[in-house]
């Protein structure tokens, strides 16, 4: 199993989702994960499963669990689709939510410590 494999069936991905790349830096003693969908797709409102078409995207930070000694952060551009009955809406991201008890960073700036 690869690099990609390994933190994709950590962080529970599943397509549309992919790793799109792995950065360690052993300096901040950190290890990024960043996730990525492929361009063009069709997601399903969360509210009523209608396939829709990505309208923009959030950049957005997240600190996971600790991989070994290094602290891990998982980040994507996540995509918000426009739904013709509900609107706009943010597609749930699957290593995140209150059961995983992940926490967002969005677009602020933190620390590795």
């Amino acid at each position: 199993m690869d690099e990609k494999s390994l933190y994709a069936h950590i962080l529970n991905l599943s397509d549309p989702w992919q790793v799109k790349s792995l950065s360690l830096d052993e300096n901040a003693g950190s290890v990024t994960v960043t996730i990525e969908i492929a361009e063009n797709t069709r997601l399903a409102c969360p509210t009523c499963g209608k396939s829709c078409s990505v309208h923009d995207h959030r950049h957005r930070k997240w600190r996971h669990l600790d991989t070994c000694q290094f602290t891990t952060i998982v980040e994507a551009d996540v995509p918000r689709i426009m739904c013709p009955e509900h609107g706009c809406l943010t597609l749930p991201v699957p290593w995140a939510g209150p059961e995983v008890g992940i926490r967002c960073y969005s677009n602020r700036s933190f620390s590795h410590g």
